[in-house]
Order: structure tokens, then C-alpha cells, then sequence
């Protein structure tokens, strides 16, 4: 007994050091799966990565999105792309992780696209980055594992998550919370009363973007299952929340709208502000059960849940809700 538990042991040891792999090592691997699949080029836009199940980053996600493209080149058949070339399908998955709304378009393997979007986490002396190369249709090509060292990280002074790590951890539990109530309600409820929002934030140059800096423009684009109203909350790194002046809250189903929908309306980062920062998008089916848009100050928890309870108590047997929330990181330049 005591000689094959040593070398259980041994095996889990050595597995370990045979399984470390660098990003570039990562990226041939998908390659290989491409070729599997029998794709000869392969058009993908590096997604967003992010620390651990936070949905934040630090300025190492950055770097690993290089590092990424860097590795990127010596394969035969990724070609990066900027993601703002992709179709809606592809910037949903994109946006939400492969999360499928209602909203994709059907499959099609001729002119299928690519995405590559990861999490990292601290596991010893390294840190760990589990990448993931998904479809157009947000089914997993391929997923690998890479590990760096935490010293060669630290001594590029880079940093794993946000300035703000704990207000944006409390934002994402509370939010958390909520979603479950929605979760249990849905499992009771018609598809009907389902408002399902797909909606991300892109620059200036319609790429999906998760990092910003100061002076970046950004909007918001916004598509829901179902005719319903709109309300945007924005909460600021030091905590402030602020609802987003809409003019005309009004969505049509399976169309896509822009936000802010005020003409010569323009968001921009301010400087001095740096971390998480979450984005809020409600749903409903008529105006009155939309959060009541006076609630501002800085955000305390359970926030979220309280706005939640206050629609429920407006809530009838007709209508429908839905909520999503955007997070994003404002880097220091």
C-alpha cells in the first residue's frame, strides 16, 4: 500500500510539471484542435480576461492578451482579428462567455469565427491562466492551461485585480443574489414573462472592450427577447451610482439599440477614478416596474436586492423583468 501510494504521488507530481505550459504552447494546442475541426484559417478576436469568477482584471490581463496575439503568429491558422470585425453572434459570445440568449443567428460552419477568452487565478508561486477557444456559436473548440510564474509578474509590476477588489466583490455577491431570485422565478415562470438583455460596452472603434483609461468613449449596446423599458445604473470605482439619462426607454424585441441614446451625449472616462466599475441594465414590461431612477449616492450592500425587492412589490402577474450587469476595469494610463 505504502509503495503505490508513493508513486500515486510521484505521478501527480510529475503530471503536474508535464502539465505547465506557456501561452505559446496554449495557442498551438488550439491550433491543433483547429485542424481537427478542419478549419484552415481561423478569424478570432481575443476576448476578455479576467480574475478569477470576479469579472475584473488587473494590468496583467493586458499583457496576456499580447502575449495572446504574440503566440498567435507562429500558429498556422489563427489570425487575430479586432473584434469589432465580427457579426452580432460573434460579439455576443464575445460579451457573455458563450452565454446563448435567443439572440445568435443560427449555425454556420462555412464562415465560422473564433474567440479566445480566459481566467486566471494565483495557485502557489503562479498563477494560473485557463484560456478557452469557442465558436461562433459559443461551443468550447478547445480549453488549455498555462501556467506563469507569480515572480516573473511581479517583477513586471503588474497587478492581478483592481484597486477596488472588495467594493467589486461585494457589487458582484449582491448581484449574485438577485440573479438566483430571477433564476428560481424563471423556473416557475411562462417564457413570456423572461426578458432576456444581451448587451456590452464598445470603444470608439466598435471593438468589445472590459479594460478602459482615462479619456477612453465608450457606449452601450443593448438587444432584449422582448418589448419592454430600459433603466441604466452606472456605479463609479469609489462606489457612486448614477442612472444614465435615456431618451426614449422603450425597446423593441430582437432589435439592438445604442446607449446613450441622447443626441451630442457622450461618455467618456474621467481620470482620478481607478477600478472596478459595473454597469447595471434593468428590464421590464411597462415603466412602473423599473426601478424608481432618484436612488443615488454611494453604493452599500445588498443594494441590488433592495432595488429587486422594490420591483417585486410592484410586480403583477403580467409582468416581466430581467436584469444584466457590464463590469469593467479604468486602468491608470
Amino acid at each position: 500500500m505504502k509503495k503505490i501510494l508513493c508513486l500515486f504521488l510521484f505521478g501527480l507530481a510529475t503530471g503536474f510539471v508535464f502539465s505547465e505550459k506557456s501561452v505559446d504552447e496554449v495557442l498551438k494546442n488550439f491550433d491543433n484542435a483547429l485542424l481537427k475541426s478542419s478549419s484552415t484559417t481561423a478569424q478570432t478576436a481575443i476576448g476578455f480576461i479576467t480574475y478569477a469568477d470576479t469579472n475584473t482584471s488587473g494590468t496583467v490581463a493586458t499583457y496576456f492578451q499580447k502575449e495572446i496575439e504574440k503566440a498567435a503568429k507562429n500558429t498556422r491558422r489563427i489570425k487575430i482579428v479586432p473584434s469589432s470585425s465580427m457579426g452580432e453572434s460573434e460579439q455576443v459570445v464575445v460579451a457573455t462567455r458563450s452565454v446563448n440568449l435567443g439572440m445568435m443567428k443560427k449555425k454556420n460552419t462555412t464562415s465560422r469565427k473564433y474567440v479566445i477568452d480566459g481566467i486566471y487565478i494565483e495557485r502557489n508561486e503562479n498563477i494560473v491562466l485557463t484560456l478557452f477557444m469557442r465558436d461562433s456559436d459559443g461551443e468550447i473548440v478547445s480549453e488549455q492551461t498555462a501556467e506563469i510564474r507569480k515572480k516573473e509578474i511581479d517583477d513586471k509590476k503588474l497587478t492581478l485585480y483592481p484597486e477596488n477588489i472588495k467594493l467589486a466583490a461585494m457589487i458582484q455577491q449582491d448581484f449574485d443574489s438577485v440573479s438566483q431570485v430571477n433564476v428560481q422565478e424563471n423556473k416557475m415562470a411562462d417564457a413570456e414573462k423572461k426578458i432576456l438583455i444581451a448587451a456590452s460596452m464598445l470603444d470608439k472603434e466598435n471593438n468589445l472592450v472590459n479594460i478602459l483609461y482615462p479619456d477612453d468613449t465608450v457606449k452601450f449596446k443593448v438587444s432584449t427577447n422582448h418589448n419592454c423599458y430600459l433603466a441604466i445604473l452606472m456605479i463609479s470605482a469609489d462606489g457612486e451610482k448614477q442612472w444614465l439619462p435615456i431618451s426614449d426607454s422603450f425597446m423593441t424585441a430582437n432589435t439592438t439599440r445604442y446607449f446613450p441614446d441622447i443626441p451630442g451625449a457622450v461618455l467618456r472616462v474621467m481620470d482620478g477614478f481607478f477600478g472596478a466599475e459595473q454597469v447595471v441594465i434593468y428590464a421590464a414590461s411597462t415603466r412602473e416596474a423599473l426601478p424608481p431612477q432618484t436612488d443615488e449616492g454611494i453604493y452599500t450592500k445588498q443594494n441590488l436586492q433592495q432595488t429587486r425587492k422594490f420591483q417585486l412589490e410592484r410586480q403583477q402577474e403580467d409582468v416581466a423583468m430581467g436584469t444584466f450587469k457590464i463590469t469593467y476595469t479604468v486602468m491608470r494610463k
